[in-house]
């Protein structure tokens, strides 16, 4: 098991896409206007110029092609070696020469938490949420993994098209959910 640390909030600032997309040899064939890059989708190999774009300044990208994805460039590097989100995060750190943070942020023993309050617990739970969906694997969770959190597609009410993520207090009580933008069309 690899055990190595890795942060994903470092790697995003200290790596740009440019500098990924030229790894790969793409930074050449795309077209620059301003703070954008456009070109054919390296990662479906399309054909249209301008369905891939880049936004330099934000360090991002999407496809409006075929793939309709996008995101960092930890999920950029993810879609190319086809490996989950963690050995992205590792061949990147690998092949820019980042060391990982020397150590792990951790609440030191002698400092004592805030006493806050606490949410209640729901009245409800939300049902029937569909953990199929290819987004949750392209994320690098595993069923067990969506069915132990009870992660899943939400079809209805505030969270409807929105991946959602129950929260519970350290009583394993249902407190809250959050949610996570997945647009549907989506193929992942």
């Amino acid at each position: 098991m690899n055990t190595r640390f890795i942060g994903f909030d470092r790697l995003k600032q200290s790596v740009t896409i440019e500098q990924v997309l030229e790894r790969y040899g793409i930074l050449e064939k795309l077209k620059r206007s301003g703070d954008s890059l456009s070109g054919a989708c390296p990662l479906h190999g399309g054909k249209n110029p301008t369905a891939f774009r880049v936004s330099v300044s934000r360090n991002c990208w999407i496809c409006f092609g075929d793939c309709h994805c996008g995101g960092s460039i930890v999920d950029f590097v993810s879609r190319m070696e086809q490996v989950g989100i963690r050995d992205a995060g590792l061949l990147i750190q690998d092949w820019f020469n980042l060391e990982p943070d020397e150590h792990i942020p951790q609440t030191k023993p002698n400092v004592v938490p805030l006493k806050r309050e606490t949410n209640e617990v729901l009245r409800f739970s939300l049902e029937r949420l569909d953990q199929k969906r290819p987004y949750l694997k392209h994320r690098g969770l595993n069923d067990e993994t969506i069915c132990e959190f009870g992660l899943g597609l939400c079809s209805h009410g505030t969270l409807n098209g929105w991946i959602a993520i129950p929260i519970h207090d350290s009583a394993g009580k249902l407190v809250a959910y959050a949610g996570r933008c997945c647009f549907t069309s989506w193929t992942y």
